[in-house]
């Protein structure tokens, strides 16, 4: 089940590549600046 599901992941993301190359950009930046606003956050409230 693991197998399909990166499948169809890689699928749909070369998808998103060769119709909108900037749109796949956004995918991974914004997984960058939500880990990052994530970790701001937890480190912003574990030392209260």
């Amino acid at each position: 089940m693991l197998l399909l599901v990166y499948l169809l992941g890689a699928f749909i993301s070369g998808l998103i590549v060769l119709r909108w190359p900037t749109l796949a950009l956004l995918f991974p930046g914004s997984a960058i600046v939500t880990v990052l606003l994530a970790a701001f956050y937890h480190h912003s409230h574990q030392h209260r």
